[in-house]
């Protein structure tokens, strides 16, 4: 299984009109936080950052799919949290040392795409709304993402695809408690220790 992440904002760059297509970087399955579990910040993170996503897990294998077909190759989406240590991002330090580490990936339960469109989702930080822009800010679709992605790379059934969403930097500390939602549906948490 592969964890695909899309950046929504990139370091350095003020605007993303200037992209013309998805960045994107892998992360390894030992990242995956699941079941609500807690995420113990290990000691060479000193500055940590989360990222809000849309998750998108792909359910036939594709090669070269085309944007028109890429719906058919996911049925449930889910939300989550990319954490990135920006200590050793600031650093200089490679990508995969920042982002990839255990734990890093948190994943709430999933649900069918249609309950997407129809309910509003929001993300909190300590019982508090993080202000989002939604997808529809996202400077790709979900099926422009896929197709783009399938060009370099075979998607397979339980591949991830964590679309972040554009939202302010949220700081994250010990004793925080981040938390996905879907209407008023609880899809994840997950305790700062």
């Amino acid at each position: 299984m592969k964890i695909i992440n899309i950046l929504a904002k990139y370091r350095n760059v003020d605007e993303l009109s200037g992209v013309s297509n998805p960045i994107f970087y892998l992360k390894p399955d030992s990242t995956l936080l699941l079941k609500n579990r807690d995420f113990y910040i290990p000691d060479f993170i000193t500055e940590l950052q989360a990222g809000t996503a849309i998750v998108v897990k792909i359910n036939r294998l594709g090669k070269n799919i085309a944007e028109r077909f890429a719906h058919k190759y996911y049925e449930e989406l889910a939300l989550g949290i990319s954490f990135t240590a920006l200590n050793l991002l600031d650093a200089n330090q490679p990508w995969a040392l920042a982002t990839s580490f255990d734990g890093s990936t948190v994943l709430g339960n999933f649900l069918h795409k249609k309950e997407f469109d129809l309910f509003p989702f929001s993300f909190q930080i300590n019982d508090k709304e993080i202000p989002t822009s939604g997808m529809g800010s996202m400077s790709f679709t979900i099926d422009q993402t896929i197709a783009y992605i399938s060009q370099f790379m075979t998607l397979k059934i339980g591949d991830l695809i964590y679309m972040e969403i554009p939202c302010e930097t949220i700081h994250v500390h010990r004793e925080d408690k981040l938390s996905g939602l879907l209407k008023n549906k609880e899809l994840f948490h997950c305790k700062i220790k």
